[in-house]
Parts: structure tokens; C-alpha cells; sequence
């Protein structure tokens, strides 16, 4: 029988290093899927979008709109 490869689910805390610890173990061959709650991920995505917009500035029609596409599995 073959033998599979690892794979961790994974869901993050805020303040811990989840994602140092992920990468880790991906560089080992371990499969790493995230779950995140909608708290963590509308955080991320205002995180991201504040970023975006301090690099690049306000995108062509941009309205402060916290709209972002979701991807529910």
C-alpha cells in the first residue's frame, strides 16, 4: 500500500505563529489547509487592502466598501 503524505489542518489563533509553524512543516512535505473564522479573515483582507492602498493608493473607483469575495467550501 502507498504511503500518503501528511496533511494538517490548521486553524489560526490570533497572536501565535501559525504561519512560521506551517511553513515549517510544508518545507518537510506536509500538506497544510487553513481554516479560517470570518473575524480572522476580514481582518486579513482590511489588513491587505490598507496595505495595497498605502503602496499603490486609492484604485480607480475605489469606495471604502469592506465588500471582498469569499471562498466557502
Amino acid at each position: 500500500m502507498a504511503k500518503q503524505k501528511p496533511h494538517i489542518l490548521m486553524m489560526p489563533y490570533l497572536g501565535q505563529s501559525h504561519a512560521n509553524l506551517a511553513k515549517q512543516l510544508a518545507s518537510h512535505g506536509v500538506t497544510i489547509t487553513f481554516i479560517n473564522s470570518q473575524f480572522i479573515h476580514n481582518r486579513t483582507m482590511k489588513r491587505h487592502e490598507t496595505v495595497r492602498k498605502v503602496i499603490l493608493g486609492p484604485a480607480k473607483g475605489d469606495d471604502d466598501d469592506e465588500s471582498h469575495e469569499h471562498v466557502h467550501v
